[in-house]
């Protein structure tokens, strides 16, 4: 009996320690909560948990499970007979600059157990998007040489585009550019200083919108810097879409 009791009490106490420590932390970083962060980047929270904090709980189910006793028995269920590990779903909309702007932080994720192995499929959709008021060209934007752990999402073959340098030399060095409109580095690139000291960049142009396209892993390195980023997608934007905007104000560093 007491063989079995004390794993069982080691463990219950590494869950405490860990939820406690947690909470701890998410007092220290409570500017990064989704209702803080919402507020000061100018958007309304349609959906999702104002206390969810962007900086320390991660937008996957499956790791968020492991922060409770309920979900890790949860989790352990879902080893046993598949099934869903749960749902994230975070969605703010307004028009901080002048232009339509949308936070969307969804992730859904689903475990099937197999004779020797266990599958995890994630489906996501994570993003923070501005709409422009007229078609803008197409474009991809990330770092040349991309931090290690955090890789950004690629896209089909069949969709790549050209490579267009920046204008500048050290942002020509640090971001790789493709597109097929000759015109576009320059447009934008006065907008990238913003985005100078970020580790992950993924800035994408489509139909109207313009959007930093993140994926489960770089969401909680990206959420700290949300300002800057809405601050270079507006101005992207508006020059892409040659509206009369006015430049929005740089946020406080």
């Amino acid at each position: 009996m007491s063989t079995i009791a004390f794993p069982a009490l080691i463990l219950f106490a590494t869950f405490g320690f860990l939820i406690v420590s947690r909470r701890r932390l998410n007092q220290q970083l409570a500017h990064l909560q989704v209702g803080a962060v919402t507020a000061r980047l100018g958007l309304q929270l349609i959906e999702g948990a104002p206390a969810h904090n962007l900086a320390t709980q991660s937008v996957q189910p499956e790791a968020q499970n492991l922060g409770s006793a309920r979900g890790f028995l949860k989790q352990m269920a879902a080893t046993q007979v598949g099934g869903t590990l749960g749902e994230t779903k975070i969605y703010a909309v307004g028009r901080p600059h002048g232009l339509q702007a949308e936070l969307m932080l969804y992730c859904r994720q689903h475990l099937q157990p197999g004779f020797d192995s266990l599958t995890t499929t994630t489906w996501h959709d994570l993003r923070l998007t501005v709409h422009a008021p007229h078609a803008l060209p197409a474009f991809d934007l990330r770092l040349r040489h991309e931090t290690p752990g955090l890789p950004t999402r690629r896209g089909p073959d069949g969709l790549a585009l050209p490579e267009r340098r920046l204008p500048d030399p050290a942002l020509a060095e640090r971001y790789l550019l493709t597109t097929a409109d000759p015109t576009l580095p320059v447009r934008i690139a006065s907008a990238l200083a913003a985005l100078q000291l970020l580790s992950y960049v993924h800035i994408t142009g489509s139909g109207n919108q313009v959007s930093f396209a993140m994926t489960p892993i770089s969401v909680m390195s990206s959420a700290p810097a949300f300002e800057q980023i809405l601050h270079a997608l507006t101005q992207i934007a508006a020059a892409l879409s040659g509206a009369a905007h006015a430049r929005p104000a740089a946020p406080a560093r």
